[in-house]
């Protein structure tokens, strides 16, 4: 019988018990929730699952975990299926209870939409999609908390994915040293402070202190903007998580984020594609309200003509004066054409980033991903 590891009773204490053989205490969430608040173990999940039921979940994970035993071609096909899901910051979110772990599915910032998606790949099912969850996103062994000034959660980028993720964990590797030749690369480093949100991100402005590394500098090889233009980008498998600087590394020793955006490859034909969450919209200058929506279905400033894309394929930018921006209150959207696939190395010239870090994902086993790419689903 296969460990539930998502029956959770207690983090570490559960872990230990199950690498050393004993069998988790069971505990199901009822399939038919989609929404609210259920008790698994020591924890209070809350679902926040959108269009998906917790018996939905399961079935597609028994579906990509059927079709590919691969973890990152299983990441890949499980991130299709929420091609349309709305943006949101997480930040500008209610905090959770101390012990409640929120399950969102029905929205995503960009750092969340691969964090779920990594954890989803993971998971057998739900339950165990919550246990990978809570082991990416929270630090310690304690009751959990999603305070970011003095809880547990990891609000850094560089901390959830390279620190928990592949260091802690062992979910992903970082390969970026692999897929890229030396002359592609240089270092990068940022100190890790304390830093207070913009209202942008967080209507409280809430601090954020670092749980790791706070005062020290961190440092990584990336790929820089000018070696993803030159290097062999087919080494790049579809379902690595993309993890995009924009220090520059050129300059003296800054406070900005290491990691600033993160995104999902996508390998079509060797040339790299990327699929991600953001808040930009695809520009249908012919649009009315009666026109079927292409992404979410979610109009910047009420106007049908800027439909937010969330999760969807990065695309060439809109063409025409009137498309390519529009500030609501002092936030910036972009306008994007809706099927016009935008490689990685365009995308990154017309961009303030300047580096990329490539993570693979792992099996349970520790070996890394293989080219194989399930069947691709990016727009005609």
């Amino acid at each position: 019988m296969r460990r539930w590891l998502g029956t959770i009773a207690g983090l570490f204490g559960l872990l230990c018990a199950a690498r050393a053989g004993a069998e988790p205490q069971p505990g199901r969430v009822p399939e038919e929730l989609s929404a609210g608040h259920v008790a698994l173990g020591e924890l209070t999940l809350q679902l926040e699952l959108g269009r998906f039921t917790v018996g939905g979940i399961n079935a597609l994970l028994a579906e990509a975990h059927r079709r590919y035993p691969d973890p990152g071609a299983r990441l890949y096909f499980l991130a299709e299926h929420f091609v349309g899901t709305p943006f949101l910051f997480e930040s500008r979110l209610p905090l959770p209870e101390p012990g409640t772990l929120r399950v969102r599915l029905a929205s995503f910032g960009c750092t969340g939409f691969v964090l779920t998606m990594l954890a989803l790949a993971h998971a057998h099912d739900f339950e165990e999609l919550a246990w990978n969850l809570r082991l990416i996103r929270y630090w310690g062994e304690g009751t959990i908390d999603s305070d970011p000034e003095h809880g547990s959660i990891l609000d850094f980028a560089y901390d959830i994915f390279v620190d928990s993720a592949a260091g802690t964990h062992r979910m992903v590797r970082d390969v970026t040293t692999e897929v890229a030749p030396p002359s592609a690369l240089d270092w990068f480093s940022s100190r890790v402070t304390r830093r207070q949100r913009t209202a942008e991100y967080d209507p409280e402005r809430r601090w954020i202190n670092p749980r790791l590394h706070a005062g020290e500098a961190v440092s990584a090889q990336l790929i820089t903007r000018a070696g993803i233009q030159t290097m062999d980008r087919s080494a790049i498998h579809s379902g690595d998580i993309l993890l995009f600087s924009r220090v520059d590394p050129s300059k003296p020793l800054g406070e900005e984020p290491l990691i600033g955006h993160c995104a999902l490859a996508f390998n079509l034909g060797g040339e790299i594609f990327l699929l991600h969450a953001t808040r930009d919209y695809y520009w249908r200058p012919d649009a009315s309200a009666e026109t079927p929506a292409l992404g979410t279905g979610i109009f910047v400033a009420d106007d049908p003509r800027r439909e937010q894309i969330g999760v969807g394929w990065a695309t060439a930018p809109a063409d025409d004066l009137e498309g390519k921006k529009l500030k609501v209150g002092s936030i910036p959207h972009y306008g994007y054409q809706p099927r016009r696939l935008r490689p990685l190395k365009d995308y990154i010239k017309a961009t303030r980033i300047r580096g990329i870090m490539v993570l693979r994902p792992l099996d349970r086993a520790g070996t890394g991903s293989s080219t194989a790419v399930p069947a691709a689903g990016a727009p005609d």
